[in-house]
């Protein structure tokens, strides 16, 4: 009997859509990598690549669910881009809700050299933030106008960040304000960070800060920006904008690293 022969669909649209990502990511990790090889046919060593403590500071409250879910996928990314332009990387991360919940709103991963126990203890860190300010008795914390900003700000200046690196960035992202209580404090501790590049270990000491429009309850885009522009640009870094969809997580963090 003559075999049947079967319909060629090897290739459905996940599949192809799983490969694409695949060559994406494969695309972003050549590009960033390449300056960082050596010339195969040159004489000249080279040259070292710098050593980064980069520390996440996320806003972890409940309309933050989808940038929230995009950090937790794509933070082995981070990580191998980090290997990629960095000797001996380090990473941290923040998360922050209300200055009304517990222990100020502030939850925090130590910044901590990578490795794959590391990293993995960094990805445990971000499964395990879930968007919305609840109290351990299940009520409500967030109930204050603006969000624990300057503290999460503050906490990841606090953190131990070594001497011997010579890029020191912090990325800030979120879609509310500081708390008005807070708010100087918070620009005063993005100064100090910028500041310590005047150290005798030197080195660059920056805050980037991500921003996107928050959501009324009737659907009106509301910005409350300003203050992450103003933490930002005090901190010697950037402001940008998350609205737009061509921006990913990742490519804000590659803008980071890459700035001179």
């Amino acid at each position: 009997m003559r075999r049947r022969s079967a319909p060629l669909e090897v290739f459905n649209l996940s599949a192809l859509d799983l490969f694409a990502s695949a060559l994406g990511a494969f695309i972003v990790l050549a590009v960033v990598a390449l300056p960082y090889f050596p010339k195969v046919y040159s004489d000249q060593p080279a040259e070292p690549r710098e050593v980064i403590d980069l520390v996440i500071v996320l806003d972890s409250t409940g309309s933050m669910g989808a940038e929230i879910a995009e950090i937790r996928e794509d933070l082995k990314v981070v990580a191998d881009l980090l290997g990629l332009v960095s000797e001996t990387p380090a990473l941290g991360i923040i998360d922050f809700e209300d200055a009304a919940c517990p222990s100020n709103g502030i939850r925090s991963h130590a910044l901590v050299t990578l490795s794959p126990s590391s990293l993995r203890s960094l990805q445990s860190f971000a499964d395990s933030i879930e968007p919305g300010s609840v109290a351990p008795d299940g009520t409500n914390c967030n109930t204050s106008n603006g969000e624990a900003l300057s503290e999460g700000l503050q906490a990841a200046t606090q953190l131990a960040w070594r001497p011997e690196a010579s890029r020191h960035l912090i990325i800030v992202v979120t879609d509310e304000g500081a708390h008005p209580s807070s708010r100087d404090a918070g620009v005063r501790a993005a100064e100090s960070f910028a500041a310590r590049h005047a150290l005798p270990a030197g080195g660059t000491w920056r805050i980037f800060c991500g921003g996107k429009l928050a959501q009324s309850s009737t659907g009106a885009s509301l910005d409350f920006t300003q203050d992450c522009r103003t933490m930002a640009e005090r901190g010697g870094g950037e402001f940008v904008s998350l609205d737009s969809d061509e921006l990913s997580f990742i490519a804000f963090v590659m803008r980071a690293v890459l700035s001179d």
